[in-house]
C-alpha cells in the first residue's frame, strides 16, 4: 500500500485504518466494530476534529480479507466548511457467505482534500 507523501497514516490497535490528510484529525466513535450474520448492523459516527479550509471526502473500504462479508454503507462522507462537526453514522453489516467460519479485517477510512 502507498500514498503520496502529504498523507499520514494513523494505525489503531483495532480493526478501523485511519488516514488523515491536511491539518485536520478524522475522529471516530469507535475503534472496533463487532457484527454477526444475521444480526442487525453496527454503526459508528464519524467526524473532523477542526474546520478544514475546503471539502473533506472520506471513502470507507474494506481490506480484501472481510469484503463480500461485510457490507459497509455509506461508502463515501461529505465534509464541508459548515458541517465538519457534524458526527455522520456509517453502517456495517455481517453478510451471509458460504462458511461459518469467523472473519476479522479492517474497515478504512481515508480523507482526501480540504488542504
Amino acid at each position: 500500500m502507498s500514498f503520496d507523501a502529504e498523507y499520514r497514516l494513523v494505525y489503531a490497535d483495532l480493526p478501523l485504518l485511519v488516514t488523515n490528510v491536511g491539518t485536520f484529525e478524522l475522529m471516530v466513535s469507535s475503534m472496533t466494530v463487532d457484527v454477526r450474520v444475521g444480526a442487525p448492523g453496527k454503526t459508528f459516527t464519524v467526524w473532523l476534529s477542526t474546520a478544514p479550509q475546503s471539502t473533506v471526502i472520506i471513502d470507507i473500504g474494506l481490506n480484501d480479507t472481510i469484503a463480500g462479508s461485510i457490507s459497509v454503507e455509506p461508502t463515501m462522507l461529505t465534509f464541508t466548511t459548515t458541517n465538519w462537526a457534524t458526527k455522520q453514522v456509517v453502517t456495517v453489516v455481517g453478510l451471509d457467505d458460504d462458511d461459518a467460519v469467523d472473519e476479522s479485517g479492517l474497515i478504512q477510512l481515508r480523507s482526501r482534500g480540504g488542504s
